[in-house]
């Protein structure tokens, strides 16, 4: 078979054509050695083009017009053998395999068109590329400014953060040198989203103190379990509706369960899922609230009493018909009164010290009475009642001894003492003696300062009275249970003067 394709004995070689001329020969030989290397070349950079762009989709087309290059490529290397050999069989088969490949490739090539046509052309593709870049500059500005405003909203974030980071320490310093209670609670509801406890989240120092622990050992307990008063008070169910409808709530009560017995005063607002409460232990404003009602129901009952003497002072001073005397005389009484309630006031409407007593309702003797009086006791606790019958009784009986007594010469002395006696029931007494003075004459007259002196002071204390008048001076004496007179304050120091 292969000696039939490559038989040329029948034909004769085409050099003959050419009259084997030297010239010619070498024409057509280069000319087809060219042809051919040439066309060896093209399908190798077809194959090397199609390797490095592999995405391409018309490999098939150009799978074939490499094959076709390669075909005409080989008809020129048989054209040129057939120079020296008659192998036109081989030339034949080869051109007819060229041609169909090369059929093949054009119609492909006429079915491609449509596609072909379908690509822009360099205009329009220079045309998409100039929009497509005018697009990516435009994305890019976009991008720019994207990015710039990220860097702006990053800052304002940082600012932000480091505000909120400043407000948050000063709202922990507020809160942690706050003298009130404050926390925050979360709530704990339920499957059905009920508010069944409260878990704390924050509380300052003061608040935990209320616990009797430190802030770090509450947080994240549950109110309930922690606090179970709080049911039983109403506490929980106030705070309760505080969350549910967002009313702030406030009120003072008395909370006296789990180991806490006091007053408060909470003010409760709505936070996210909870709530903020403030509250501060008014337990000592409360007692004082107490204590100043009694003090002014006591005030109100000694005002009534206040007002009874001195109706009485002026009842008994109006027996006096010069009206010169009437007016000197009251007013004295009235400033004795004073006095002993200035006492009582200082003291708190509890207590008077019986020296200071003295020392005041004396003070009115002024110079002329310096070295002729002395007094001497315990240190005695009057009551409001005592140190007001007393502080009268003193004031009648220096203005008697400045009129009638020992206080009405230049050598009479006045001595007053007081002690204090017995064991389980002591007893006052309290003895006011002159001496020096003119001889006493006795008076059948009873006037304001012998009713002060015995009978409201007896009334005053439950106490016996003695009014003495022997000629060297009269000597008036109270003797009382310590319980009606008042207190020793200071047991065993005496005081004189």
């Amino acid at each position: 078979m292969l000696d039939a394709l490559f038989d040329g004995t029948a034909f004769m070689a085409h050099g003959y054509c050419l009259l084997w001329q030297p010239g010619l020969l070498t024409l057509h030989a280069l000319s087809d050695l060219l042809i051919a290397g040439s066309y060896f070349a093209i399908p190798i950079a077809i194959l090397i083009f199609l390797r490095r762009r592999p995405e391409l989709e018309m490999r098939g087309l150009a799978a074939m017009f490499a094959a076709f290059i390669l075909l005409c490529g080989i008809t020129h290397v048989i054209g040129l053998v057939t120079l020296w050999q008659p192998i036109y069989v081989v030339q034949g088969l080869a051109k007819a395999l060229t041609a169909g490949v090369s059929i093949l490739t054009a119609a492909a090539v006429f079915l491609l068109i449509p596609r072909a046509l379908a690509i822009p052309a360099p205009a329009a593709l220079q045309s998409a590329n100039a929009a497509l870049t005018n697009e990516v500059e435009a994305h890019r500005r976009t991008l720019a400014e994207l990015e710039a405003a990220r860097d702006a909203l990053a800052e304002q974030v940082d600012v932000t953060r480091r505000a909120l980071d400043s407000s948050e320490e000063r709202f922990r310093i507020v809160q942690e040198a706050s003298p009130d209670g404050f926390m925050l609670f979360d709530a704990v509801r339920n499957s059905e989203e009920e508010i069944v406890d409260f878990r704390r989240t924050y509380a300052n120092a003061a608040g935990a103190e209320v616990l009797g622990a430190r802030p770090e050992e509450i947080i994240g307990r549950s109110m309930l379990e922690e606090m179970p008063g709080h049911a039983e008070s109403g506490l929980f169910t106030a705070y309760r509706k505080v969350v549910e409808t967002g009313d702030p709530w406030q009120d003072e009560f008395h909370y006296a369960h789990d180991g806490i017995d006091g007053w408060f005063r909470a003010t409760a607002v709505k936070v996210a899922d909870g709530f903020a409460v403030t509250f501060s232990d008014i337990s000592e404003r409360r007692k004082r609230d107490a204590q100043i009602r009694l003090l002014m129901r006591e005030v109100n009952h000694r005002a009534k009493n206040l007002l009874a003497v001195a109706q009485a002072i002026v009842r008994l001073t109006a027996t006096n018909s010069d009206p010169e005397a009437f007016a000197h005389d009251i007013g004295q009484r009235l400033q004795s009164l004073s006095r002993s309630q200035n006492l009582i006031v200082a003291g708190d409407w509890t207590s008077v010290p019986l020296a200071d007593l003295i020392e005041t309702q004396l003070a009115h003797l002024g110079g002329s009475s310096a070295g002729r009086i002395s007094f001497s006791g315990p240190a005695v606790e009057l009551n409001p009642a005592a140190a007001q019958a007393i502080g009268l009784a003193l004031h009648e009986l220096s203005t008697n001894a400045i009129k009638h007594g020992a206080l009405s010469n230049c050598t009479g002395r006045i001595e007053i003492e007081w002690s204090v006696t017995g064991g389980a029931k002591p007893v006052f007494s309290m003895m006011w003696s002159e001496s020096g003075g003119p001889p006493v004459v006795a008076s059948g007259r009873r006037g304001f300062g012998r009713v002060t002196t015995e009978r409201m002071v007896k009334q005053a204390l439950d106490a016996d009275i003695a009014l003495d008048l022997p000629v060297e001076g009269l000597r008036w004496t109270v003797t009382a249970s310590l319980e009606s007179v008042g207190e020793i304050a200071r047991p065993g120091l005496p005081i004189a003067s």
